[in-house]
């Protein structure tokens, strides 16, 4: 079990080190990946299963003399704080083409659509449901 000040410690050592990478969206998942390296951290699934990169996780956790069963945990909790979603389970890549994240990279709008009519009480939907998620994170 790893303390509550070393997991803090942990996540601020997180933020620095993927503070290039982007979130994005892509088909169904999310995806943590730094542009300029075309170099990719995350894969979070709409079903929770986070997916996550060999070959730079356990290098990273070994200043902290942790093993894979014990950064797991960590690496779940931060992906879940920074985009406030439940990670189910956590895989480990260790392979994940450079063509896909280029695919990635490079995704554009697909299609467009205009809504002609939309209702004031939708919108009045969205921006409350905004407003609880930001008060509940």
């Amino acid at each position: 079990m790893v303390s509550d000040r070393l997991k803090q410690v942990i996540f601020k050592r997180l933020y620095k080190e993927l503070g290039n990478a982007e979130i994005i969206p892509y088909k169904d998942s999310v995806w943590f990946i730094d542009r300029e390296n075309c170099y990719w951290y995350f894969q979070l699934s709409k079903e929770g299963c986070l997916f996550w990169r060999y070959s730079f996780f356990p290098s990273f956790f070994s200043i902290f003399s942790l093993g894979q069963s014990e950064f797991e945990p960590i690496i779940s909790s931060w992906v879940e704080e920074v985009l406030n979603h439940k990670v189910s389970t956590t895989k480990v890549s260790l392979y994940q083409s450079w063509y896909l994240v280029e695919e990635v990279l490079n995704h554009k709008v697909e299609t467009t659509k205009k809504y002609h009519d939309m209702q004031p009480w939708y919108l009045e939907k969205v921006l409350k449901n905004t407003e609880q998620n930001e008060s509940n994170g």
